[in-house]
């Protein structure tokens, strides 16, 4: 939002208007005032290609990126949300795998909140984020198609997660193992793998706790 905002050009209002556009954000260096667009004499200039390659980097490439990392640790990460879902995992003994737990640790907060098959749904939070922060600059001129298309955003977004249901709750944990269970008995092979993981770590559990 604050890259955008360097982009955010418009005329004062009312009779103030002089013929020129203005940032919404007020410097020092800008008479300790709104500052010019496109004036070299203020700071906005000189803020364009930060604010571009902030928007590239930030808005594109880190849910790009992040998209990336967890499409390619997609097992991995499966595997540390049914430990999770079982309780286990915690600590590199409990949990089994090492690079499970090494994964908890370092990637946690990208996925804990969602389901073992719904982990990317970080990516489309940012990308809504992202969305609406774009709206708000591309339709500045008519506030009437920029809440609208604010809006279409938000139900979009709604119907998404009304549709998916990516968070996992207490009791979507016992959901997540249920459906890991079936997987395992339709002979699915990466989930008989992760129910031997998950078995080890509920045993070092059990004897640990006696």
């Amino acid at each position: 939002r604050r890259a955008f905002d360097i982009f955010n050009c418009n005329p004062l209002p009312g009779d103030a208007y002089d013929g020129y556009l203005y940032t919404s954000f007020t410097s020092f260096d800008c008479d300790s005032g709104p500052c010019r667009c496109d004036d070299p004499r203020h700071i906005q200039v000189g803020l364009k290609v930060p604010a571009l390659l902030t928007i590239i980097i930030m808005t594109i490439g880190f849910p790009a990126g992040m998209f990336i990392l967890l499409r390619a640790k997609k097992y991995v990460i499966k595997m540390d949300q049914l430990l999770r879902a079982a309780d286990v995992g915690d600590t590199l003994e409990s949990s089994a795998n090492a690079e499970a737990y090494y994964t908890r640790l370092a990637y946690h907060k990208m996925y804990y909140h969602f389901l073992p098959g719904k982990t990317y749904w970080i990516t489309y939070i940012i990308v809504r984020k992202g969305a609406i922060a774009a709206a708000a600059l591309t339709f500045r001129a008519n506030p009437g198609f920029q809440l609208a298309f604010g809006l279409l955003i938000l139900f979009i977004s709604y119907v998404l997660q009304v549709k998916h249901r990516p968070y996992m709750s207490t009791v979507a944990r016992e959901q997540a193992l249920a459906d890991h269970a079936e997987k395992v008995e339709m002979g699915d092979e990466d989930h008989i793998l992760i129910a031997l993981k998950i078995k080890k770590a509920r045993e070092f559990k059990s004897t640990k706790e006696k």
